[in-house]
């Protein structure tokens, strides 16, 4: 199963076009990700088998447990000189073409983004698939090759598309428990010594996590496990950021519907391809409409 990050692969074929104010084309923003998911599938379908396109929705869960959750990106995007709006409805709008004529699984649950559609898949298809690909260059991913090690298997790998490589983590346990500890302050998430509007509050910074602070939060965390106590109830801001953060820790709700959603889905048919390459000048692709 090869399970690919859409957002990713659709913005990605905006913003290559986004410099000096020049007119975006959308059969260009077609044409770029129509090759990205081609490249995909030819260097990789054989071996892993059904592509999956995972896709963000809005208003995520997680904002239930962490109001703040990325709200700097729509602060750093207010202050851009980009025209957001009209980029996101360009993904939105070829992103709902592509959905109904290319012929894969195409997976979106309301409140739900890329991420838990992917952990969770990794996590429940374990019994079916030998392998999952995951083709995501954000390194979140990463702590997700934990089920390499707890099943002792390569089961989980990821591709990036940016760096053209798979990505490996030696250390997946640690690497997530630092994640947890540090935040991420692409999604607007601070680590675990600050207050959680520092990222978005003018005046307001996160304060420093240095190797000696990080490596006592750890031994806290080790010795309350050795004593039968819950770490997340000692440090609420530690708990906050493991909930949003933790791939581990998606709700049973949000995972259930995701699956069920994904059961629901079928594999689109092909037929409607060709008039979509048509109408849309696609001609370098039609050669190759057989490969999708």
């Amino acid at each position: 199963m090869i399970l690919i990050d859409n957002s990713q692969i659709l913005v990605s074929s905006v913003l290559m076009q986004v410099k000096d104010d020049k007119e975006i084309s959308k059969d260009l923003v077609r044409h770029i990700a129509l090759s990205s998911y081609l490249t995909v599938k030819r260097k990789f379908g054989r071996e892993y088998g059904e592509i999956v396109i995972c896709n963000d929705t809005k208003d995520y869960w997680r904002k239930d447990y962490f109001p703040n959750y990325k709200a700097n990106r729509k602060k750093a995007r207010a202050e851009s000189d980009r025209d957001w709006s009209r980029i996101f409805g360009i993904v939105n709008e070829i992103r709902d073409e592509l959905k109904a004529v290319l012929p894969y699984r195409w997976l979106s649950v309301d409140r739900c983004e890329a991420d838990d559609l992917i952990a969770t898949l990794c996590k429940r298809m374990s019994h079916i698939e030998k392998r999952i690909l995951i083709v995501s260059s954000d390194g979140d991913f990463e702590q997700l090759q934990i089920l390499n090690k707890t099943m002792n298997r390569d089961y989980i790998e990821q591709w990036s598309p940016i760096k053209k490589e798979f990505i490996s983590c030696p250390d997946p346990i640690a690497a997530l428990t630092e994640l947890v500890i540090r935040g991420d302050s692409g999604d607007g998430v601070p680590n675990v010594l600050s207050e959680e509007d520092c990222l978005i509050t003018d005046g307001k910074r996160q304060k420093p996590m240095t190797k000696k602070r990080l490596d006592e939060i750890i031994k806290a965390a080790s010795e309350a496990m050795v004593r039968g106590e819950d770490y997340n109830k000692i440090n609420p801001r530690y708990a906050q950021n493991n909930t949003v953060l933790n791939l581990f820790q998606i709700p049973t709700e949000w995972s259930e519907k995701i699956m069920e959603e994904y059961n629901k889905t079928k594999t689109q048919k092909t037929s409607l391809l060709l008039d979509y390459m048509v109408k849309n000048r696609l001609t370098q692709h039609l050669e190759n409409i057989t490969e999708f």
